[in-house]
């Protein structure tokens, strides 16, 4: 009766009102009585890792919820007490961080748990994380490896480019101290000049053993070769090429094209307008330009060579790649000082921006194979494997993940990472521009069949950069191949990888540096 007279005092005497009101305040109180509360929402999920030791790793989520929000990382489900951020950062992996990785995300109305994601340490490779070869801040073009102080130990040099963006233009140059580290060399004219953005190659080009050093120019700096003088210093030596501002020597390699015990010097430009450069060593310390050979004067937009003797007659032809979406070049040496350029092969009629290439005898049958990367100028392109007959012709191999797998790819190099007998195939991405692939680097494993595998563990394959070049060498004797890949990130400072080959159980080693 009281409540009823509480309602006509509020609302009169209307029953259909009264029960309106009573059937609202009824949902009302039950609302409240069953009402749930939204837990914390996961929309980015922890990704799984694989890496190779001594990396760091990364873990992270995003999660939304009523502030403020907690977090708790688990491994295996066993809470890690000191890792209550948002994000996880592991250093140095090793083998007991092998697992399971998880978030508890918590606010006041409750928890709820990440995926499970799974870290991999793989343990062919040690990811080296401190050393300037890896710390120095720079815009590296390629890394090449030459023991310029004949100490045993073999040494770095790095060419970086001299473009506007860059802070630190100069070279580097890394003494090896056979410890496993390196130290940068300072105070010679090597590495205290700008940078000439070209690639460095070494070479003993006057036969008094010690390696000297050829970089290329480019934006109207000349052609250098740096004269090893046998006490830690080099000479300066600039050949005699034209300048420009928009000139510019991509890359250049050495062979004795004539057999006179003296290797020669050919250049490859990135101008359609002008020619490439072939040098021949006189063997007196001079050079003379040669212009009368098919090397010199086919135009293109050039970007790499490679010398191999691939029809087996003992002289070294000579193979360019070329990156404005034209064909290829492929030179036969016919010997005293004449070539022919080949135009009917497979490695000749592909169309393609390509950029690297690098000679490798993948099948073993003594003959020398070749593998061109394609796409980093124009595009994803699909990089292309050349299978040599031994009879002076090409087979393109078109089922091979190794041609199927392309991107933007830079450069490659051949080299026996696991000393089975049997050359694999390292590739390097620009990360930054691939689009449709992941835009990681590859590591092929060579089968000894003629196929291979694609490796997709560890830091190798799994870190992203824009990759311009690698290189394969044993730098701490060990018998197996340790790898430097030279990042440049587009004119921005970036830093390179160093990876250290943990070794097997096969013994000898086989290199391509």
């Amino acid at each position: 009766m009281a409540e009823a007279t509480f309602w006509r005092k509020q609302i009169g005497d209307n029953e259909n009102e009264h029960m309106k009101l009573k059937i609202f305040l009824s949902c009302l109180m039950l609302c409240f009585a069953t009402r749930t509360f939204a837990k914390p929402t996961i929309t980015s999920q922890p990704a799984d890792q694989s890496v190779s030791i001594g990396a760091d790793v990364t873990f992270s989520l995003i999660a939304s919820g009523v502030a403020p929000v907690s977090y708790q990382w688990r491994l295996d489900d066993l809470p890690l007490p000191n890792d209550t951020n948002r994000t996880l950062v592991l250093t140095n992996a090793g083998v007991s961080m092998i697992g399971g990785y998880s978030a508890v995300v918590l606010d006041a109305n409750g928890s709820v748990t990440s995926r499970l994601a799974r870290m991999e340490v793989d343990a062919t490779f040690t990811k080296i994380r401190s050393g300037p070869v890896v710390t120095d801040l720079t815009t590296a073009v390629q890394g090449s490896w030459g023991d310029y102080d004949n100490d045993g130990w073999i040494d770095l040099f790095v060419s970086v480019s001299n473009s506007a963006e860059v802070l630190d233009k100069k070279n580097k140059l890394y003494h090896n101290n056979g410890d496993g580290t390196f130290t940068t060399v300072a105070n010679i004219p090597l590495v205290t000049e700008l940078g000439n953005y070209g690639l460095g190659v070494w070479a003993d080009f006057d036969n008094d053993g010690q390696l000297d050093l050829f970089v290329g120019g480019r934006e109207g700096k000349r052609n250098v070769i740096w004269r090893n003088k046998g006490n830690g210093s080099f000479q300066k030596m600039e050949l005699p090429t034209a300048t420009g501002i928009n000139l510019n020597y991509e890359a250049g390699a050495w062979a004795d094209y004539d057999g006179d015990g003296f290797v020669d010097l050919y250049m490859a430009v990135e101008q359609h307008t002008h020619r490439p450069y072939l040098f021949h060593n006189q063997g007196d310390g001079t050079f003379v330009e040669r212009t009368d050979t098919a090397l010199t004067v086919a135009l293109a937009r050039s970007s790499s060579l490679s010398w191999s003797d691939y029809n087996g007659d003992g002289k070294p032809d000579v193979f360019v790649t070329n990156f404005d979406n034209e064909h290829c070049f492929l030179f036969k040496n016919e010997g005293a000082g004449v070539f022919t350029a080949i135009n009917s092969s497979p490695v000749v009629s592909y169309t393609a921006s390509s950029i690297g290439c690098d000679w490798g005898d993948y099948d073993n049958d003594g003959y020398p194979d070749l593998f061109v990367s394609n796409g980093a100028n124009r595009g994803n392109q699909n990089n292309r494997l050349y299978h040599n007959s031994g009879d002076g012709t090409f087979t393109s191999i078109t089922n091979s993940i190794v041609a199927t797998d392309g991107g933007y790819s830079t450069h490659a190099m051949w080299g026996d990472y696991d000393n089975d007998g049997f050359l694999d195939l390292f590739v390097c991405n620009l990360g930054s521009l691939q689009l449709v692939r992941n835009g990681y680097n590859y590591l092929y494993h060579n089968n000894s069949d003629g196929t291979f595998t694609k490796i997709t563990t560890g830091s190798l394959v799994n870190e992203k950069a824009d990759s311009s070049s690698c290189s394969w060498a044993d730098y701490d004797n060990d018998g197996f191949l340790d790898l430097y890949v030279a990042n440049s990130s587009f004119g921005a400072p970036t830093k390179c990888f160093l990876y250290r080959n943990n070794g097997n159980t096969n013994a000898g080693s086989r290199s391509s540096v």
